[in-house]
């Protein structure tokens, strides 16, 4: 994919949130958080890897407005306030103190309306309705949670049908970690590349410092990041991976973003008690369904094989009974 290419949520000049594949004006949104409700923006905002498009320019807010977005992991809150001087209804969460972070105090510079929920991602279905989002922003978390499956299905829960999950994370492509946070071997790399590319769903779980912050708790490969999506409900439509051998913190970076569409609902973990009950008795009857067919199979072979063997004879089989045949 060329690196001007971008992935679009909507139709081009729509309004929409855009997953954005380039590499300028990363510090841009930082130079302008405290102005970001003026009229005379710039018509794109870079803000990490996802692009808000202006459709209106310098003529006021844009046809963004309406769209229900809500973030995970708001921290200080740049991706929501961005959004709501679009137009967009945003609601923010969050399990840290909106007062220790800068959140509270972005909120009164920008005499801001987005509304912030102390709630854990797991917990969100308990304090906003199904299918309530068109939009939802998962950045920097997944990796950051021990049942990242389960909060994904929870996300799934709030989106409207056809409506889309933006992720970013860590992802193995070109580095991991013994469990005594040891860095690999040189013959270990060759594997860990190997292991990132391929096809077969890995990965790597830790419950220490994996690169020296005791809250990284998974690494899956692409393979594994997709499948559970789809346990989620959810389809990934467009990702970028994004390595390199030298990073943040002296280790190389790895990490992934993309879009997911919602495409049905999760799947259910086992069945229940009731369900195996009906399971079991669906495939009694089935089987004695082939028995039956196997006995009919076998009479008629039977059957068969005997009027062949009695019609030299000059006889004839009637039901049950040999009679002589008529000349």
């Amino acid at each position: 994919m060329s690196p001007n290419v971008r992935s679009s949520v909507g139709k081009p000049n729509d309004g929409a949130v855009l997953l954005c594949e380039t590499q300028g004006q990363e510090r841009a949104w930082r130079r302008d958080l405290a102005d970001r409700h003026t009229a005379n923006k710039p018509s794109r905002v870079r803000i990490g890897r996802i692009v808000v498009r202006s459709t209106s320019g310098r003529r006021g807010r844009d046809q963004q407005a309406e769209r229900h977005v809500l973030e995970i992991g708001t921290w200080d809150g740049p991706y929501a306030f961005a959004l709501e001087a679009r137009g967009a209804l945003v609601e923010a969460t969050d399990i840290q103190d909106p007062d220790e972070t800068g959140f509270n105090v972005a909120k009164r510079i920008l005499d801001s309306k987005v509304n912030y929920t102390r709630v854990s991602v797991y917990d969100v279905g308990k304090h906003f309705p199904p299918a309530s989002f068109d939009y939802i922003l998962f950045l920097g978390v997944f990796y950051h949670l021990k049942y990242p499956v389960l909060a994904m299905e929870a996300l799934s829960q709030l989106l409207k049908n056809g409506g889309r999950l933006f992720f970013e994370g860590e992802c193995l492509l070109n580095h991991a970690q013994r469990a005594d946070g040891r860095a690999p071997g040189w013959l270990d790399r060759g594997m860990i590349s190997i292991l990132g590319r391929s096809k077969y769903p890995v990965s790597l779980y830790y419950s220490g410092q994996y690169k020296d912050d005791d809250s990284n708790w998974h690494v899956p490969n692409l393979a594994c990041l997709e499948e559970w999506m789809k346990t989620a409900g959810l389809q990934i439509e467009s990702h970028r991976c994004d390595a390199t051998s030298k990073g943040v913190n002296r280790f190389p970076t790895q990490r992934v973003s993309g879009v997911a569409v919602k495409a049905g609902e999760p799947r259910p973990e086992h069945p229940m008690v009731e369900d195996i009950a009906t399971m079991l008795h669906r495939a009694k009857m089935v089987r004695a369904q082939r028995e039956r067919e196997q006995l009919t199979t076998w009479r008629s072979i039977v059957s068969r094989s005997l009027d062949r063997c009695l019609a030299p004879l000059g006889l004839r089989r009637t039901g049950y009974r040999i009679t002589r045949a008529p000349r």
